[in-house]
């Protein structure tokens, strides 16, 4: 990423998952008029109603790429729940790329340029959005007892007509070590509210590996990893715990601390009992079985 990344020190799978909330995702719907929704049932989201959903964000930086995520988060589960006030059965939503890249510069207060660079890509590379909050689309079933407070299916993508390119790639110059992203022309993941965290889970389509250190000759060798799970939880102050996991010919999870300014930092302050408390939260197993997507 750019000079425009908060963080520090960020280590790979965190830096990797964060690209998740950067995107903009999903179909190609171009016949559909805003605020309608075509015959399978996908409305197009309107520029109001999508900054009035980003109006409502926390206080923390919203030109911090750390912090996409949870904007993403915060917007998509507004949007869901304001759509099945009237819809309980569920639905389908739409975003187009560039409704969300000018709302975005509008409630940020950025200019173009100052968009956090995965932003920028997304937007350049014309990915829109489709938010599946039909519930018997998302989610087959919960084990120990969990129940999911909101649950639905994200997929990010841009038509071959419109671009060719199969994937996109960019340099995160300011992260240690380098890191290597790419963003496949296709990208899927579960979002799930469990009431006492956010799950991105069964993630597919992104990847990435350090080009420089130890880190960047293993890469080399074993070819980029893949992020297939994220958990995300809040302390009262705002400040962000996220457990990451990611596979290659092996599984790996770190866990990393967000603070509300964008700063990243490996390891959760001893004093912090409480950021202590959620990383055990977060360390709890949690078995969910989904149903098969493009139902």
């Amino acid at each position: 990423m750019s000079g425009e990344n908060q963080g520090r020190g960020r280590p790979l799978l965190l830096r990797v998952a964060f690209l998740i909330a950067t995107i903009a995702i999903v179909v190609w719907v171009p016949c559909l008029a805003e605020g309608r929704a075509d015959a399978a049932g996908v409305r197009v989201v309107d520029r109001a109603e999508l900054a009035e959903a980003m109006r409502t964000h926390a206080d923390y930086n919203l030109a911090a790429t750390t912090n996409g995520p949870r904007l993403q988060v915060e917007v998509f589960f507004w949007l869901v729940r304001r759509a099945l006030a009237s819809q309980p059965q569920g639905c389908r939503l739409f975003i187009r790329h560039q409704d969300w890249f000018e709302v975005f510069l509008e409630v940020a207060k950025l200019r173009p340029q100052e968009a956090p660079l995965p932003s920028r890509l997304v937007y350049e590379n014309g990915q829109d959005i489709e938010l599946d909050c039909r519930p018997e689309h998302v989610i087959q079933r919960i084990g120990g007892g969990r129940r999911a407070q909101l649950a639905l299916n994200v997929k990010f993508w841009w038509e071959t007509t419109a671009n060719p390119a199969g994937e996109f790639h960019y340099l995160d110059t300011a992260s240690t070590p380098e890191l290597k992203v790419t963003n496949n022309r296709v990208i899927t993941y579960r979002l799930v509210d469990l009431g006492d965290q956010i799950l991105f889970d069964d993630i597919h389509g992104l990847s990435g590996r350090p080009t420089t250190g130890l880190l960047g000759l293993l890469f080399s060798l074993i070819g980029e990893g893949r992020v297939v799970r994220t958990q995300v939880a809040f302390a009262d102050d705002g400040i962000q715990v996220s457990r990451v996991v990611a596979q290659k010919l092996f599984s790996r999870t770190v866990t990393v601390v967000t603070w509300p300014n964008g700063r990243t930092e490996p390891e959760i302050p001893a004093q912090r009992a409480d950021l202590i408390a959620l990383k055990q939260r977060l360390d709890r197993p949690v078995e969910i079985e989904y149903q098969p997507l493009g139902r």
